[in-house]
């Protein structure tokens, strides 16, 4: 609709479309805070890996992919040993400190296109596009060794520091399409092995394979 005033046209035009950015120009900020809120939300606060939610969504996506393609892909499900003690000994600051060294030591063991998130508490999940069993199986044991050499030095919640070494995991791996189609299919079989992983002495990698168990220190 065109407003005629005692001006020129084109002073009217202009204050018109000034007018009408405006709404414009008052969304894109709360677009932004959005947009910066979803990315947050995304991410676990303390590690700044995905959190198991976005992670279930990005690996469920490329499982499918995968697997409409007739490949396949290895999970590992990896929980740290002990970690209780870590927190009733040195109190929850340190373990905090303890399980952002893991993500980092875990994470350098990855490659760009794996994704790895921390799934609950103590226990981290990586799915490894193009894996076979050996594959995963090789990946597992490095994230095994990497994480023997942490040496993280914590400090606990009465203000004092400590060394907190030693550190272990156990790890269930599943591949696919041997041990499922689906991603729930996967994480069900892997979290299997990993409890068994944890029943038998803990600080080894256990995989559906028969036989095979990958020995504590």
């Amino acid at each position: 609709m065109s407003l005629w005033l005692g001006c020129g046209d084109g002073i009217v035009v202009a204050v018109l479309s000034q007018v009408a950015s405006l709404p414009v120009l008052r969304r894109r900020p709360r677009q932004h805070r959005r947009d910066q809120a979803d990315q947050a939300a995304a991410r676990d606060e303390l590690t700044g890996l995905p959190t198991a939610a976005r992670w279930r969504q990005r690996a469920g996506r490329e499982l499918a992919t995968i697997l409409r393609r007739g490949g396949h892909a290895g999970l590992l499900m990896i929980d740290l040993d002990h970690f209780s003690q870590i927190n009733e000994t040195h109190g929850r600051r340190a373990g905090d400190n303890v399980l952002r060294a893991a993500a980092h030591a875990i994470q350098a063991e990855t490659h760009h296109h794996d994704l790895l998130a921390r799934f609950d508490g103590d226990t981290f999940v990586l799915l490894i596009p193009g894996a076979s069993l050996d594959g995963a199986m090789q990946i597992a044991a490095r994230i095994r060794s990497r994480v023997h050499t942490l040496s993280v030095t914590v400090r606990a919640d009465n203000g004092s520091r400590a060394v907190a070494d030693g550190l272990s995991v156990s790890i269930g791996t599943a591949i696919s399409p041997n041990d499922g189609h689906t991603l729930d299919d996967l994480i069900l079989t892997a979290k299997i092995l990993l409890f068994a992983a944890k029943d038998n002495g803990r600080d080894q990698i256990r995989s559906t394979r028969p036989g095979f168990r990958q020995p504590s220190r």
